[in-house]
């Protein structure tokens, strides 16, 4: 049975705590590299020598570039290693954000959201305004010509036209 709303409502909400707590983060790698370094004249590169110990690296990307550092001590290596692990950890809450965020859309009712009272443009606006004062000026014509009348049927007179304004 799917999640009801309220439930991936929840969900969301405890990953969002759950990103919130998280301690300073690092994106990156640590790489170990050892073996023959530059050196020519280094006993790294007499026969049968096994060469440097590996050697921690911090990799990571800094604007598409590739950076990469060395570790002074041992506590700076444990330190980026958890960095590390923090980041990766936040990524996997990103991608479990993203998928309940994805099935709370689809959960959620689908809602009319045409509104009541749509906005107007300028030209149509302005159409109404014509209508409208196409509408008014009628009326007061109307009521003029009736006024006209009563008044030359007073005198006996008949009006002029029926065209009038």
């Amino acid at each position: 049975m799917p999640d009801s709303l309220d439930d991936l409502e929840q969900q969301r909400a405890h990953i969002l705590r759950q990103l919130a707590e998280r301690d300073d983060l690092h994106a990156g790698s640590i790489t170990r590299t050892g073996g023959q370094c530059g050196k020519s004249s280094c006993p790294c590169h007499r026969p049968n020598d096994p060469g440097h110990r590996p050697h921690p690296w911090l990799t990571y990307k800094v604007d598409a570039q590739s950076v990469t550092e060395s570790f002074a001590t041992p506590a700076a290596q444990r330190k980026a290693e958890s960095e590390i692990e923090t980041f990766h950890r936040h990524r996997e809450l990103e991608r479990s954000y993203v998928e309940v965020n994805a099935k709370i859309c689809h959960a959620r009712p689908v809602e009319d959201s045409t509104p009541t009272t749509e906005k107007k443009t300028a030209e149509a606006i302005e159409a109404e305004i014509g209508r409208e004062v196409t509408r008014l000026l009628g009326l007061i014509f109307a009521e003029r010509r009736q006024a006209a009348a009563s008044l030359w049927g007073a005198f006996g007179v008949l009006p002029y036209s029926k065209s009038m304004p």
